[in-house]
């Protein structure tokens, strides 16, 4: 993306410069240090003035486009990137010109790269040969894909981890403003000394692709491609979210190495943890009353609708759609806070419909296709006759962002495969107050 890329360059140029003239207060101006560190900020200060010619060309162009066609286009990009690394033959080191040629010529993809392409390669007659602008990075399209495509994660807050272990100092209490008198002062509120101590997860997808298929047949995969990566992403933030078991809260035994649920506890290993739930099979199972019996299980937590939201199975849904206190979004108005997957509120609290919530009589267990549950609400692998429904406060949990998605390419010469690559480094953690609790479950039903 040009606009971080030019970022990254402008903060690299002023760590080499302040380098540099701590280099010149040691050194003379013609010693081999200086020299070096001379000629790397001018390297960069030269990528640094096409960075940004390329992006005020890229702005010019696409000035006219609509919000959507500046989507649809950025898409095709971001084909042209998993195309492009699929054109390098990793063992000889070569290209393939004529195959990638071939697919950049076509009018979809052309149409893109003239959109976003630089015009002084277009004015000089290069246009349609490739000299054009050609991504080397994802477009933000792709990343606000993945953000649009999750529901129950997209209601935490994201914060950037600046280092792989990141310890953020926060004060879980409430701090309120006293009174004073003109000209005067208050006591002072110093920041408690806790800490959340933030550890970067890697979770990563890799797409193989048989060295018997031919690069011209892969084109027409490549929407299908870029659409795997997106799901996958979303899907895997999506149930460690809600089915995060970092310390076997919710399981009876611990998950495999490779379930993305067991780096970090999630929406119902918390609840678990802090005994907040309500015993459904014990008053009627899925009931309206019980559900606002989770809300009253969070005391303080539970008051405000718009910090809340339930967490729900489709079955269970349908029934809600009978409550007297079920609101069709209709229903609600123009001014309701609406959030992706949201089909209605009970008592102005959103509610959330998810596959990743447990079902009952699922024989097996899985990141995606969650088993069901025993009588106590813990998978057992013995009993699963049960599932469960969410309530949660989103001002509990946040995630942070250490790494976006990257892709790698890799060829296995042992299969003769290549493998498309995806990965990212994050992490979820609970924010609250550890004598409060923002999650609840109603289990048992």
């Amino acid at each position: 993306m040009d606009k971080e890329m030019i970022v990254a360059l402008e903060k690299s140029i002023s760590e080499l410069t302040g380098t540099l003239q701590s280099k010149m207060s040691k050194f003379d101006e013609t010693s081999h240090e200086v020299g070096e560190l001379k000629a790397k900020i001018a390297d960069i200060f030269k990528e640094l003035t096409e960075r940004k010619h390329q992006f005020d060309v890229q702005k010019a162009l696409t000035a006219n486009y609509s919000k959507e066609k500046k989507a649809e286009l950025e898409t095709r990009l971001d084909e042209i990137v998993l195309f492009k690394a699929l054109c390098h033959n990793v063992d000889t080191k070569q290209f393939d010109k004529n195959a990638f040629e071939r697919m950049i010529k076509s009018p979809v993809y052309a149409e893109a790269i003239k959109a976003f392409g630089d015009v002084s390669a277009m004015q000089t007659g290069d246009a349609g040969t490739g000299a054009e602008f050609i991504p080397t990075a994802f477009s933000s399209t792709l990343y606000e894909e993945i953000w649009l495509n999750l529901e129950v994660a997209q209601l935490f807050g994201r914060i950037p981890m600046p280092a792989p272990t990141y310890k953020l100092p926060f004060s879980p209490g409430r701090m309120i403003a006293k009174a004073a008198v003109e000209g005067g002062t208050v006591t002072k509120v110093k920041g408690k000394t806790d800490q959340l101590t933030f550890s970067a997860q890697k979770i990563m997808t890799i797409s193989e692709l048989t060295d018997e298929m031919d690069l011209d047949s892969i084109v027409p995969m490549l929407p299908f491609l870029r659409k795997q990566v997106i799901d996958s992403f979303a899907l895997a933030q999506e149930t460690m979210a809600i089915n995060g078991d970092k310390d076997t809260n919710i399981y009876s035994v611990a998950l495999s190495g490779e379930d993305c649920r067991q780096l970090v506890n999630g929406i119902r290993a918390h609840a678990m943890a802090k005994g907040k739930k309500v015993d459904f099979g014990a008053a009627s199972g899925f009931t309206e009353a019980n559900l606002r019996a989770l809300r009253s299980s969070l005391g303080k937590y539970g008051k405000k609708p718009s910090d809340l939201a339930y967490i729900m199975t489709l079955t269970d849904y349908f029934k809600a759609l009978a409550f007297d206190g079920y609101q069709k979004l209709n229903e609600i108005g123009g001014g309701a806070v609406r959030l992706n997957g949201e089909l209605g509120k009970l008592d102005g609290v959103p509610i959330l419909v998810t596959e990743l919530l447990p079902g009952a009589g699922v024989a097996t267990d899985a990141a995606d296709a969650p088993g069901g549950l025993n009588a106590s609400g813990i998978w057992d692998d013995t009993v699963k006759t049960k599932t469960t429904c969410a309530l949660v406060n989103r001002n509990g949990f946040l995630f942070g962002d250490r790494k976006s998605f990257e892709l790698e390419m890799w060829r296995n010469p042992l299969n003769q495969a290549t493998s498309l690559i995806g990965s990212q480094r994050l992490d979820f953690q609970y924010v609250g107050s550890d004598a409060g609790a923002f999650a609840s479950i109603g289990y048992n039903y």
